[in-house]
């Protein structure tokens, strides 16, 4: 996707529809956020029909996820209260769910160290940010922070 996109929002509000927000995936857009000169200190470009009207620009949820994962595999987060919560809670957790009933079972080590095109999946990022990821935490580990960031992703 280009700056060919211009065109569709004006086709777009041409016929009465007002667009305020485009979403794109961060891997083939990156044509589009340079020649619009999106990054993290400008999330907006003005409207190609209203100059003074804003049109914002997102990233994909699933690209959102993937980052959290890679930021928490590679430093971990330091929450407004000073909580430190890092790849250690989840090898904590790997460790103690063991045997016939796991509680995580689709939470595998290797969702920590995935290289090359498997960190590209989308699916491990939602195991690992998950509800029974979060429930697994506050079970074997009673760090209620944690359990609560896991569960609030």
């Amino acid at each position: 996707m280009d700056k060919q996109l211009l065109f569709i929002v004006r086709a777009i509000e041409s016929i009465g529809i007002q667009v305020s927000t485009i979403i794109s995936d961060l891997g083939g857009s990156q044509t589009l956020w340079k020649e619009l000169s999106i990054s993290v200190t400008n999330s907006f470009f003005w409207s190609p029909t209203i100059q003074s009207r804003k049109i914002w620009v997102f990233a994909d949820m699933p690209h959102y996820l993937k980052l959290l994962r890679k930021h928490f595999r590679n430093k971990g987060f330091k929450l407004n209260d000073g909580t430190i919560i890092n790849a250690n809670i989840i090898r904590e957790v790997l460790e103690k769910d063991t045997g016939e009933n796991k509680l995580c079972y689709k939470l595998k080590p290797q969702m920590l160290t995935l290289r090359g095109n498997e960190r590209q999946k989308v699916a491990p990022a939602k195991i690992l940010f998950s509800a029974t990821t979060a429930k697994a935490i506050y079970h074997f580990t009673e760090n209620k922070r944690a359990s609560d960031f896991f569960q609030n992703r």
